[in-house]
């Protein structure tokens, strides 16, 4: 709050005309079209905006660091508990941002992953559980989001949770299990090349693929970044980026 308290009108317009303007901008037009004529339409419309000028550079940054457990516990008008671990992880596309993909089907990716076999159908002391990589340009979030039900404790959950990230961080997963893992994956990257608009269809992966590479058709190249995985290399980004003493927990209880 104190940044946003901090900033002017000025420095908000001057933030707007700096990267919200043509010459940092990109457009993918998808679908079954004419590339030639529509081309021409792009030009027709757009070619009389004046482009601005380029952002030098990427810009600086206070980068995240975690050197303990930040803990905290609210009370909210929700109706069950839930339990939230996170942890500051790789940048989209670095080293680690695959791996931990994987990752998170391992844990939570289907009613046979570790957790939601362990916590919702073995235990019954959870309501749902997810994990997952956020990955965001700069750096990411790793996420662990576990509902659990009414008379469930919540300290057991968080001490169940540790468990299997710690067998993880401890012996690679089973070939039968990463595979399953890979096939997950792959089958979600050719499932959103079917879609041509909508969020995450063709336009939307050729822009991201175009704003994070600098190439539109990247997209061999980021399917590749898992088929070259092995299970060891879960076990090793684990032990690297989910350290247990290390990250954020925060406890959401309903008010009483």
């Amino acid at each position: 709050m104190e940044d946003l308290s901090a900033a002017s009108y000025d420095d908000v317009v001057e933030f707007f005309r700096t990267y919200y303007q043509p010459a940092n901008a990109s457009l993918v037009v998808a679908g079954d079209i004419d590339p030639v004529k529509a081309r021409a339409a792009v030009e027709k419309w757009f070619a009389d905006v004046k482009p601005g000028t380029t952002p030098i550079g990427p810009i600086d940054y206070p980068h995240a660091n975690l050197t303990a457990v930040a803990a905290k516990t609210i009370k909210d008008r929700v109706q069950l508990p839930r339990l939230y671990l996170t942890w500051v992880t790789p940048a989209h596309f670095a080293p680690g941002d695959a791996e931990l993909d994987v990752l998170s089907l391992l844990l939570a990716g289907g009613k046979n992953s570790r957790l939601y076999k362990r916590l919702v159908y073995d235990l019954q002391i959870a309501q749902d559980v997810a994990a997952f990589q956020a990955s965001k340009a700069l750096n990411s979030e790793y996420q662990i989001v576990v509902t659990a039900r009414p008379d469930a404790a919540v300290p057991r959950i968080k001490a169940i949770v540790d468990e299997e990230i710690a067998k993880i961080q401890g012996a690679p997963p089973d070939e039968r299990e990463f595979r399953r893992a890979i096939n997950q994956i792959e089958s979600s990257f050719f499932d959103r090349m079917e879609r041509v608009g909508n969020f995450g269809g063709v336009a939307d992966q050729m822009n991201g693929y175009y704003f994070a590479s600098g190439n539109p058709g990247y997209f061999s190249e980021d399917l590749g970044r898992y088929r070259a995985l092995s299970p060891a290399d879960i076990t090793a980004a684990a032990a690297r980026f989910l350290p247990l003493t290390k990250r954020v927990e925060l406890v959401v209880e309903p008010v009483k």
